[in-house]
């Protein structure tokens, strides 16, 4: 059976079932992998399960409560998704930052400072984080090593380099 209908990721639910179930998920995890192998689709699957208010043994969602609902909707005020803009190469400073006139006040970084609304965690997932700007991946790297408390990153892309 498909975790959350995702084929082939059952082992890393597992892994990720236990790492909950024991109060020990990290702060920061990496999904490298060819396109079109469902690693975004996991990550924004594996935020609804870690902000559900009930999740099911297995770390499954409940898709009933007001959390789960909300990430479904992609509403939920404590899981950001991050990605490349279409018109732009890479993915600028100012999702991750806040523009020149907001520095630190805006932004992915930002945003994962502030207490969860809903319950006990904020998720980032960062989409196409092989695309990050040099810039942008030099203001993230703090963020990265030392994340919130309450805080889970999930960083998704194509290529470990």
């Amino acid at each position: 059976m498909a975790w959350q209908g995702i084929e082939g990721h059952d082992a890393i639910a597992a892994d990720f079932a236990r790492a909950h179930a024991s109060g020990r998920v990290a702060g920061t995890y990496l999904f490298i992998g060819p396109p079109g192998v469902g690693k975004g689709t996991f990550a924004r699957r594996l935020a609804k399960a870690l902000t559900c208010a009930a999740p099911r043994p297995g770390l499954v969602a409940c898709n009933a409560c007001t959390s789960c609902v909300q990430a479904e909707a992609g509403s939920h005020p404590d899981i950001d998704v991050v990605q490349k803009p279409e018109e732009r190469a890479t993915i600028p400073l100012d999702l991750l930052i806040g523009d020149a006139d907001h520095r630190m006040r805006e932004g992915l970084c930002w945003r994962l400072l502030l207490k969860p609304a809903l319950g006990g965690r904020k998720v980032a997932v960062i989409l196409d984080a092989d695309l990050l700007s040099d810039e942008a991946a030099n203001c993230l790297l703090k963020t990265l090593e030392e994340p919130p408390p309450e805080a889970v990153i999930i960083l998704v892309g194509t290529a470990l380099e």
